[in-house]
Order: C-alpha cells, then structure tokens, then sequence
C-alpha cells in the first residue's frame, strides 16, 4: 500500500488518479445531498445538471484510467 503513492513507480500515477478520482466524486455526491438536492426545484434544477455532467466527466476518466491499466500505457 506504500508504493502507491510512490512517484518513482508509473503504476502508481494511475492509482492516484482512480482514488483522484474517486474523491472528486464523493465530493460531488456529498455537494448535491447537502446542498443540491435538499433546495431543488424547477428553478434551480441547472445545479443538479452541472452535478450530473460532472460525475459523467469524471466516470469517463475512471474508464480512461482503467483501459490505461489493461492496455499497460503506463509502462
């Protein structure tokens, strides 16, 4: 568990980027449950849109970062 965060072995810049990752959407779903979906309405609905657009973003990063494994383009 210690190597993957070494910055000497290129495996461990894809986990990095999958637990980057991974917060980043954590964040996201905690922003729209605090904050987001409590307010929501037709008037506000542009908020969870951006939210959605956001955790689409970052889900086709997770499948980037993924195919890098298998396809070893961090050898």
């Amino acid at each position: 568990m210690s190597l993957w965060f070494s910055i000497s072995n290129p495996i461990s810049h894809g986990i990095a980027g999958k637990l980057l990752l991974l917060a980043l959407t954590f964040g996201l779903a905690l922003d729209a449950k605090l904050r987001v979906l409590p307010k929501l309405s037709s008037n506000n609905l542009w908020d969870m849109a951006l939210h959605i657009i956001a955790v689409t973003f970052l889900s086709v990063g997770f499948v980037v970062l993924g195919l890098s494994f298998r396809l070893a383009w961090f050898a």
